[in-house]
């Protein structure tokens, strides 16, 4: 991908990102068989991909650590506190009781990055805050290698993740998951360095890979990252990347007329991980 408007296509993606999680947990959406694997597939995962590819080659220095833990664990604790306090106050007169559970139960899973009750998409917050840290740290050491050996590992902190995650396991702040989240970061980070030449074969590559999203993703069907629900995890991979890909080169494409629609997708995209905090209290 080129590198020409690499932040507004990043963010774009990301806008877009957040209205597909957002549309997703409304529960309204048509042709779920169809839609469901067409957008959990890449919905979160383009986050994590895009996140590779912003890493630098620069070190964890004590400011961009206070950053990280600003942008993303401050929406995390502050949206955290207002649902759980939301949650206290309705789960007593909410009808049939649907919102009771218990309540030294909830504040551990909230407190741990597991999938709390009154806010359940927060499980996503630590999990790539510490995989942004982990990914941050060998930073330096990472642009030294080859990129045939950053492959390699890439591939091999994905299929460990996979190895260490079990359906419906859900460990203090998903150890499992930050370790795929950095094999998919690593990911990220090596389609930074791959420039596509320009030439007539460009598009109909990128239909290709869209295509080819499109089948894996209905091949493989509904999954749940968080319930560990990889279906096929060949394919899951293979789609979360090719729908990435996908989404990211339309985007790219529709910077660059710069239109309201696509603004508006922007201007969310910067503000994607307190939307991902706020938007289930909300809904």
């Amino acid at each position: 991908m080129e590198k020409t408007n690499r932040i507004e296509w990043i963010n774009a993606v990301r806008g877009l990102g957040i209205i597909s999680v957002i549309a997703f947990h409304t529960g309204f959406l048509p042709f779920i068989r169809i839609s469901d694997p067409l957008i959990v597939s890449w919905m979160l995962p383009v986050f994590v991909f895009t996140g590779g590819w912003l890493v630098t080659n620069t070190p964890l220095t004590l400011r961009h650590l206070i950053s990280i833990t600003r942008r993303l664990l401050m929406p995390f604790f502050v949206s955290g506190i207002v649902s759980f306090i939301g949650w206290m106050v309705l789960r007593v007169v909410y009808p049939q009781h649907i919102l009771e559970q218990p309540i030294g139960r909830e504040l551990t899973k909230w407190l741990t990055g597991r999938n709390a009750y009154f806010n359940s998409p927060l499980w996503f917050i630590p999990t790539y805050f510490f995989a942004s840290v982990i990914m941050r740290s060998m930073a330096g050491w990472w642009s030294r290698m080859r990129v045939v050996n950053r492959s390699l590992l890439s591939l091999c902190f994905v299929l460990a993740g996979f190895l260490l995650s079990n359906p419906f396991h859900y460990p203090i702040f998903s150890y499992d998951l930050i370790v795929l989240f950095v094999g998919m970061m690593m990911m990220g980070s090596i389609a930074s360095t791959v420039s596509i030449p320009k030439s007539t074969l460009r598009l109909p590559f990128d239909v290709l890979m869209i295509l080819l999203f499109i089948v894996f993703s209905l091949s493989n069907g509904y999954i749940d990252m968080f319930q560990r629900q990889f279906g096929n995890k060949f394919l899951y991979i293979m789609s979360a990347a090719l729908g990435s890909y996908g989404i990211s080169r339309l985007l790219i494409y529709a910077v660059r007329y710069q239109n309201k629609i696509v603004q508006g997708v922007t201007s969310l995209g910067r503000y994607s991980m307190d939307l991902m905090a706020w938007h289930w209290p909300i809904l």
